[in-house]
């Protein structure tokens, strides 16, 4: 059965928006497709905090649910065997999130959604980061052959922090998604 946008919740209008994404999606590359999944967890969480304030109550619990969604299949994707600390890792910061989220919505409070902003933000700069590397190659300054300050922010970072000038960083990425 194929449902229309007005069934998916989509506006009539989001037709053509819908279909861009979903091929952006579909034609990325592993770690694209992860950063695009970041930004989208961001963008939900803004709108439940924002839902909070506003007091929109099924609003806040699309955001938050849709944020809880993408947390858990990026939980659920973690290969432990080929991540090692890195995914255990994570694997702690999406528990976190996914045990405080519910909250959200039982108490009507913003503040574990912005917990969780706070905590995800940085991973998708990370992710960003190495999806801009993939696809163009290190960025690198070209007065002192340094690494750009994007680089230097998304190190240290709480995150993995790809080497410039290593390719095995970015599989790294990939195989704890694939």
């Amino acid at each position: 059965m194929c449902l229309t946008s007005s069934q998916r919740g989509l506006p009539m209008y989001g037709n053509a928006a819908y279909a861009y994404q979903t091929q952006q999606v579909k034609g990325a590359s592993k770690v694209k497709q992860v950063a695009l999944l970041y930004d989208r967890i961001l963008v939900s969480l803004r709108e439940a905090i924002e839902a909070v304030e506003k007091g929109e109550i099924e609003r806040r619990w699309r955001a938050n649910k849709r944020a809880q969604d993408i947390i858990f299949a990026l939980y659920g994707s973690l290969d432990e065997e080929q991540g090692g600390e890195i995914t255990r890792n994570l694997s702690q910061l999406y528990m976190f999130c996914l045990r405080r989220l519910p909250q959200v919505d039982l108490k009507n409070d913003a503040t574990p959604a912005k917990e969780s902003l706070e905590i995800l933000e940085p991973l998708a700069k990370s992710w960003r980061e190495l999806a801009v590397r993939e696809q163009h190659g290190p960025l690198v300054d070209g007065d002192h052959g340094s690494a750009t300050g994007a680089q230097q922010q998304t190190e240290g970072a709480g995150t993995p922090a790809p080497e410039a000038s290593s390719a095995q960083s970015t599989r790294d990425a990939v195989n704890l998604v694939g």
